[in-house]
């Protein structure tokens, strides 16, 4: 996707909804690396001390969603 996650939701087109549900559905490793990348550039934009906190909470989702996948 070439737009920012703020961008999609407020002005998300049919045509673009379209695309992010096919990529969901025929390729859930690019889907999933999207959304990762996404969480991340959020945590970014935060505060020091919050961004902390939530790479920590990032981090550890990831690995006990990595885990139930294996």
């Amino acid at each position: 996707m070439w737009k920012n996650p703020e961008n999609l939701t407020e002005n998300l087109t049919e045509n673009q909804q379209t695309k992010l549900a096919w990529i969901a559905a025929t390729d859930p490793r690019l889907y999933r690396a999207y959304l990762l990348k996404e969480d991340l550039r959020v945590i970014f934009t935060l505060p020091h001390h919050a961004a902390a906190e939530a790479l920590d909470r990032w981090v550890s989702w990831h690995a006990a969603a990595g885990s139930r996948r294996s």
